[in-house]
């Protein structure tokens, strides 16, 4: 009897314990940022917002705040690599210049933003999605079209399609502001997701393929777009989803599995296997058409593309629906070749 009081109380008193440690802890993560705030929310946000409501920007006072924005853009690996056939309920919104995306993932809710610019031509339902490549708040430079950015001449030369320039959780207007008015360090984001099972890279991506299945749907002529990081974005949303056409500039080389990487490009556990599985299949299943495109001044690996062209030959995957390119510049839009290459195949 004596034993089995003790092993009672000893039960209790441990799970009294696990409880008390568990309060503490989600008490601590509601106390304020304090001195650490200058090293939490680092980063500029755009001088001018152009689009708010109560979903976003995501404005955040405390760790518990934070953690739940790490939880409402989260995706594990497993429904990642289902992608897209778990994806339901998709549901396009306008608000101006703005395009706002909502659908589910077994039953959880997920939502994705970009801006819109419609079309010249009013009756045109060609649409063109322009993934940005890395860097702080490339989705505004596109919209913006500022010069001295490397994806200047994107938003001129796609005038002719309705263009949606996707925005990335905590980029541009979708970013998470802290009270010094900076935004988040991504310090405090991609631990979070590789530690769970997920990656912000995943997270990120689902939007995209969310967003070409929507497009597939609505439009008679669906394009992706994206230079570098943007590039590679591009090239796995449409293996994922098939568009059209999928145009990937300086973002994949032939020697891809050497992941020459940092922590703020694309990292996704199993990413590699998952696209040496995909491209060295049959492609006899895919309506999209690649373009790759290379700059003869851009770093090794791009220029080497460059000027020997290998990749559209060297996986079974792009033979005869791909055409590779290179062009004199460096890591920018080459201008008169992309609307060239666009003015042969419309």
């Amino acid at each position: 009897m004596i034993i089995k009081l003790k092993i009672k109380f000893l039960f209790l008193f441990f799970f009294y314990l696990l409880i008390f440690d568990f309060s503490a802890k989600s008490e601590e993560l509601v106390i304020d940022f304090s001195s650490d705030i200058d090293s939490i929310f680092t980063d500029d946000v755009p001088n001018f917002l152009y689009f708010k409501n109560e979903d976003v920007p995501v404005y955040v006072e405390n760790f518990n705040d934070i953690l739940n924005f790490n939880k409402s853009i989260f995706i594990n690996l497993d429904d990642f690599y289902k992608l897209p056939s778990n994806i339901e309920s998709i549901n396009l919104e306008f608000s101006s210049n703005i395009a706002e995306l909502s659908y589910k993932i077994n039953d959880k809710l997920f939502s994705a933003y970009s801006y819109f610019i419609q079309s010249d031509n009013n009756e045109n339902k060609s649409c063109t999605l322009i993934v940005p490549g890395s860097g702080i708040n490339q989705s505004t430079e596109i919209f913006e079209s500022n010069a001295t950015n490397y994806h200047y001449g994107l938003r001129d030369i796609l005038k002719k399609d309705n263009i949606y320039i996707y925005v990335k959780p905590n980029e541009d207007f979708y970013s998470v502001i802290g009270p010094n008015n900076k935004k988040l360090s991504y310090d405090l984001i991609t631990n979070y997701h590789i530690s769970y099972d997920g990656s912000y890279s995943a997270s990120y991506l689902a939007n995209v393929i969310a967003f070409t299945k929507k497009l597939n749907d609505i439009c008679d002529r669906v394009r992706l777009v994206g230079i570098s990081q943007g590039g590679e974005a591009v090239l796995i949303s449409s293996i994922f989803e098939n568009p059209d056409q999928a145009f990937i500039i300086s973002g994949f080389y032939k020697h891809f599995d050497l992941s020459w990487k940092g922590y703020d490009q694309i990292l996704i556990p199993k990413l590699n296997l998952f696209l040496e599985n995909q491209i060295n299949q049959s492609n006899q299943d895919i309506k999209t058409k690649y373009f790759f495109i290379w700059g003869e001044v851009d770093s090794f690996f791009y220029s080497k593309e460059a000027k020997n062209l290998n990749l559209c030959n060297h996986f079974i995957f792009f033979r005869n629906i791909s055409k590779c390119i290179g062009h004199p510049l460096g890591h920018v839009i080459p201008k008169n070749t992309l609307e060239q290459l666009l003015s042969d195949i419309d």
